[in-house]
C-alpha cells in the first residue's frame, strides 16, 4: 500500500527497482532511511557547514545524493549534488541557502516516510 500523501519520491520506480515490488522490503529501507540514515546525514552536513569543511561537505553530499538516488528522490539527489558541486568549486557563500533547501526538503521526506510506515 503506497502512502495517501505524495510521496518526495518516485515510489511505484522505488518499489519496482529497489525492492522487486516487495511492499515489506520497501518497509524495511524505508524506515532505515528514516530513524537512522537520514537524520544522521543532516546531522553530519550541519556539522560541516558549521566548520565549513568543504571537502566533509562534499563527502556528505556525495553520500546523500547516492542514498537518495536509491530511493528515487531524483529531485532531492540533485540537490545534494548541486551543493556538492558548489562545495567543490569553494563556493561558500552559497552554501548556507542550498543548506536550507535540502533541510526543508529533507522534512518533507521524513514527514513522508512517517507517515508511510504508520500506514503499514
Amino acid at each position: 500500500m503506497s502512502p495517501k500523501s505524495t510521496p518526495p519520491l518516485d515510489y511505484d520506480r522505488f518499489l519496482k527497482t529497489m525492492c522487486n515490488g516487495r511492499e515489506d522490503f520497501a518497509l524495511q529501507i524505508i524506515k532505515l532511511l528514516i530513524e537512522e540514515r537520514a537524520p544522521q546525514l543532516l546531522a553530519d552536513a550541519t556539522d560541516a557547514f558549521e566548520t565549513e569543511d568543504l571537502q566533509k561537505i562534499r563527502n556528505i553530499c556525495h553520500s546523500i545524493h547516492g542514498t537518495l538516488s536509491n530511493i528515487c528522490a531524483v529531485q532531492l539527489a540533485e540537490k545534494a549534488l548541486e551543493i556538492r558541486l558548489l562545495a567543490a568549486d569553494g563556493k561558500l557563500l552559497d552554501l548556507p541557502k542550498s543548506l536550507s533547501d535540502l533541510k526543508t526538503d529533507f522534512d518533507e521526506l521524513m514527514a513522508w516516510g512517517k507517515d508511510y510506515i504508520a500506514g503499514q
